[in-house]
């Protein structure tokens, strides 16, 4: 077994492979209103692309060489009682574009680093703290720098924050969006 977190499936523990294994991989889009992560509102067509407003498959394997007893250590999606959640929270190196056009389709970049691999929230806020968008909700982030990509181009003009949450920190970073 395993468990999924926004984006991604994890693995609750080490799957052996043996030499010559093939993987098979299968995806489905819901472009629909059934949808509540479907970032095209109002509904439009969408076909293959690069960008990160087309349909895409991605699909990253992890993998590590294979050691005696690897078969033993197991993972959940809970925190290790040997992470400290009291770190500093994740460092939001920048946003960018800011200001941000909503007239276009080049999306805002949220960049953060985290020391640790952990469950990553970040939520878009307007002035007066209501929540706008749930851009990623506990998803598994690894250790390093991570970039996101937020569509602007449905959001009307205003002032709005963006925070990163990481374990029991957060960063928040002031954001414009113009016409």
């Amino acid at each position: 077994m395993g468990f999924q977190l926004a984006g991604g499936y994890y693995f609750d523990k080490y799957k052996i492979a043996k030499k010559g294994s093939k993987i098979h991989a299968f995806a489905t889009y819901d472009n629909t209103l059934n949808n509540p992560k479907n970032p095209n509102f109002p509904l439009k067509t969408v076909s293959w692309g690069e960008k990160t407003t087309d349909e895409m498959y991605y699909l990253p394997l992890l993998y590590v060489p294979y050691k005696d007893g690897d078969e033993n250590i197991v993972f959940d999606n809970h925190l290790s009682a040997t992470l400290d959640i009291n770190k500093p929270a994740p460092i939001v190196a920048s946003l960018y574009p800011n200001p941000a056009s909503n007239t276009n389709e080049m999306p805002v970049h949220i960049t953060f680093e985290l020391e640790n691999g952990m469950p990553v929230s970040i939520d878009l806020f307007d002035v007066n703290g209501q929540l706008v968008r749930r851009l990623r909700d506990n998803e598994f982030f690894g250790q390093g720098q991570h970039i996101v990509h937020l569509q602007a181009n449905h959001i009307p003009k205003g002032w709005y924050i963006v925070r990163v949450t990481a374990g029991s920190g957060s960063a928040s970073v002031p954001m414009v969006i113009i016409d």
